[in-house]
């Protein structure tokens, strides 16, 4: 169940309005191919460390955004790859570490491993200086390979090259008409559920903070 809240809430966030206008600010930051995968990877980590449901959601759509301006000749197998490295190298290390949760809750512990381990609190994982030294050397090291395995811009494969259509349409939402649309489209069924998950499945308020933006932006 965690889990996929871990997932749903990073694809709910990353698709809302608020995240596609921080999409497009962030799509205007780099200046060439090599330095927009360098920027895809960055975004891409520091996304993992508050959920990696998003960062996967964000750092595909950032992708997509960077595609589209074709003055930065941006190669985007490598752009794509970048967007990955929040997964595949320091999500762990963030707040939606399955790991650290399961660990800091007991709820989620068999009895028999909560009887050898104890609860183990964030402060004695994830917030551990040791932790945070691992996460700067990671971070540094994959923006490093990112930035130097990038095609330069003779070299560069485009999304049209790649027979990627990078325009994205996002449909507007229909005004209720009924009583029923309204609950469909309102964010009071969110709410409810977020406090009933409080309550039955016993988030840490750690945990909780890693969904509450789900809530804030459907607001």
């Amino acid at each position: 169940m965690q889990m996929a809240f871990v997932v749903i809430g990073g694809y709910v966030v990353a698709s809302s309005k608020p995240a596609s206008r921080l999409i497009d600010i962030c799509a205007a930051v780099p200046r060439n191919g090599r330095s927009a995968v360098a920027w895809v990877a960055i975004i891409s980590m520091v996304a993992s460390l508050l959920n990696w449901g998003l960062s996967l959601v964000f750092g595909g759509l950032l992708v997509k955004a960077l595609a589209r301006r074709t003055d930065l000749k941006m190669d985007y197998r490598a752009a794509g790859a970048a967007a990955y490295l929040g997964l595949g190298a320091v999500w762990t290390l963030g707040l939606s570490s399955p790991a650290a949760q399961l660990q800091a809750n007991p709820a989620s512990l068999p009895p028999s491993i909560l009887a050898i381990t104890g609860v183990i609190p964030f402060t004695e994982t994830i917030f551990l200086w040791q932790s945070g030294l691992m996460l700067l050397v990671l971070m540094v090291v994959s923006l490093i390979v990112a930035y130097a395995t990038a095609p330069g811009k003779g070299s560069a494969k485009e999304a049209a090259a790649c027979g990627i259509d990078s325009t994205v349409v996002v449909p507007e939402t229909p005004k209720p008409q009924r009583s029923s649309e309204w609950l469909e489209y309102s964010p009071f069924l969110i709410i409810v559920l977020v406090v009933l998950a409080r309550d039955l499945i016993g988030f840490t308020f750690v945990q909780l903070l890693v969904h509450i933006p789900v809530v804030l932006l459907l607001l």
